[in-house]
């Protein structure tokens, strides 16, 4: 089926934890933030501009803090030498855990951290028990998003086409 310029949107799932993780870039290390909305906010603002999230721009403070600080989401920065490159969210939901948002901050793209990052989020949600990872990406994200994601072990389960 040829689907021409449609958008579309992917939803990945991985059922079985995996054996191996690939391994993060020398330098690259994570840490959990404390329940802060701003972190969220401020994240999703650098790392989404690029990629045209828009859906959490105009949330208030109260919207932020009401997605932000629930014992359920866990926000993780990413470091590489140093400097802080990139973001994480887990949401930990019934039948499995959720990659909310991943992204690298604009200035740290095109240095080959996309996997390290992604390797980082699945460690994450594999160390307790869980039935599933599963994320959603869409044909505005980077364009290896959907191959990263596919390298490591996600499979797609579904994929939705619209006009964009």
């Amino acid at each position: 089926m040829n689907h021409g310029m449609k958008q579309w949107i992917a939803y990945l799932e991985m059922v079985e934890r995996p054996e191996i993780f690939p391994a993060a870039r020398e330098g690259f290390q994570i840490y959990l933030t404390d329940k802060d909305w701003r972190i969220n906010r401020d994240w999703y603002r650098k790392v989404g501009g690029q990629w045209a999230w828009t859906d959490r721009l105009k949330w208030t403070e109260e919207e932020w803090r009401g997605y932000a600080e629930p014992e359920n989401l866990e926000t993780w920065i990413t470091i590489f030498h140093g400097e802080e490159c990139g973001y994480f969210e887990l949401s930990r939901e019934s039948g499995g855990v959720r990659i909310a948002l991943l992204g690298l901050a604009p200035e740290c793209i095109g240095k080959g951290l996309g996997g390290s990052l992604l390797s980082k989020a699945l460690q994450c949600a594999w160390k307790t028990e869980t039935e599933r990872v599963f994320l959603d990406t869409c044909s505005k994200d980077h364009p290896n998003a959907l191959p990263n994601y596919l390298r490591h072990g996600f499979q797609i389960v579904r994929k939705e086409y619209f006009d964009g």
